[in-house]
């Protein structure tokens, strides 16, 4: 069966700081597990919603005012709409923070909190956050080859 492989370099620049293929590769296998928590996330946000939907229907029959059933669609569809976009956001940082991890648990300098590659500076400070990172051990760190 064919491999497929996509390029996935704009949602996790991290991914290009490696030079061997098989630590790219490597990486990417690590991101794969991600998704399946991103389904379940997913899941949980149309079954709170159907929740919200059915706890509105039980307001409606008790007597209580609530809004008309085309408001209440698009209330939903808001919800459901800004929750996916937040669990697709904090799933993407998620990913970026573990891949700053493992650049740093494969010997790669990185900075953990802004994903800087920090192979070619003299100080272990950040120039684009400011992080002062700790120093890798001789033998974890990765030889620069520029």
């Amino acid at each position: 069966m064919a491999r497929i492989h996509l390029n996935t370099s704009h949602l996790y620049p991290e991914l290009d700081i490696p030079d061997d293929e098989d630590a790219r590769e490597q990486l990417s296998l690590r991101i794969s597990r991600y998704p399946a928590k991103t389904l379940w996330m997913l899941i949980a946000i149309g079954v709170a919603s159907l929740a919200l939907d059915l706890f509105m229907d039980l307001l409606e029959s008790t007597g209580h005012v609530v809004p008309g059933y085309w408001w209440r669609q698009v209330i939903l569809l808001f919800i459901m709409l800004m929750a996916v976009y937040f669990t697709l956001l904090w799933t993407r940082n998620a990913v970026r923070r573990q891949l700053r991890r493992d650049l740093r648990d494969l010997g790669y300098p990185v900075c953990l909190n802004c994903g800087y590659d920090m192979r070619s500076l003299p100080e272990d400070r950040c120039p684009e956050c400011g992080m002062v990172a700790e120093p890798l051990d001789a033998d974890q760190s990765v030889n620069d080859n520029s």
